[in-house]
């Protein structure tokens, strides 16, 4: 079984390409970045354990929120509403984002439909029915509503695929596709999103969770005010780690149906155990 600097080596592996490697370009924040294109994917194994990255502290809790805000399709306002900040800075005067992520996962609207289409709830369908559909793809990229969002998708889509179908040795695996990274401060918030995704729709079909892999399929880079910062947290990477324990999530119900999960100060539905991280580091977002 692999430790967690095994776990997260593929990710330190990829600062350090970036950082010795990364061309400079010029940004939309206007921040500048060192940047490489479509570098390897990361992959972990979520029955082994929960992807939390331990090099520094991040906002573990708020990360799985916002994983249940984009599968639940929650108006704008479900985050704000439980004291999480993480889109304040995109969010219009009535704190309105517009019909990002889950918006489209849950009430995608195409040409010719009569009403929104709700992907999420037909994967689910597809894979009760049929385990070996090939065609089980969530996509958040609708171009003709890229303008009705705040800021276009940077994880833009999803595939799933059951290992081992009508065994008890079945697993949903799930790849996510990004097509921009913020490597130091958005990717380990996206890894724990979408391995609370997997585990939650791996809940509700009744089986367990398998492989999450993390696919960036176009522009992985690192911000220019962050440089210090990964070359940080790669020597944290040779140090020894907090604990010897390893991340688990825990489901604190006896609920499978995702759409009745909450997550408020009082009333956690889920949460992850075991997280002994590194320090918190102050970095600075580009917006």
């Amino acid at each position: 079984m692999k430790n967690s600097k095994q776990i997260w080596a593929p990710y330190h592996a990829l600062l350090s390409q970036i950082l010795n490697e990364g061309e400079s370009r010029k940004d939309r924040t206007g921040t500048g970045t060192l940047s490489i294109f479509a570098p390897a994917s990361l992959r972990f194994d979520l029955a082994h354990s929960f992807p939390a990255y331990i090099g520094r502290k991040i906002a573990l809790n708020w990360a799985l929120a916002e994983g249940l805000w984009f599968l639940k399709g929650c108006p704008d306002l479900w985050l704000k509403e439980r004291g999480i900040s993480i889109w304040d800075e995109w969010q219009d005067p009535d704190g309105k984002l517009g019909r990002i992520y889950g918006y489209q996962w849950r009430s995608w609207r195409g040409a010719g439909y009569e009403k929104p289409t709700d992907q999420i709830g037909d994967l689910l369908k597809t894979l009760a029915k049929n385990p070996y559909d090939r065609r089980t793809v969530v996509s958040a990229w609708q171009p003709a509503e890229l303008h009705l969002m705040a800021l276009p998708p940077c994880h833009y889509g999803f595939n799933a695929y059951i290992s081992q179908p009508n065994t008890p040795n079945a697993r949903l695996n799930l790849c996510v596709l990004i097509r921009s990274s913020d490597v130091v401060i958005g990717l380990p918030s996206n890894i724990a999103n979408y391995a609370f995704i997997t585990h939650a729709l791996a809940r509700h079909l009744g089986i367990a969770a398998g492989e999450l892999v993390v696919s960036i399929t176009g522009d992985a880079h690192i911000y220019n005010n962050l440089n210090a910062a990964a070359r940080e947290l790669l020597h944290r990477a040779d140090l020894p780690p907090v604990s010897e324990s390893l991340p688990q999530i825990h489901f604190n119900t006896d609920n499978t149906v995702f759409d009745a999960y909450d997550w408020q100060k009082d009333k956690k539905d889920f949460s992850v155990i075991n997280y002994f991280p590194h320090p918190k580091m102050e970095l600075e977002i580009a917006v």
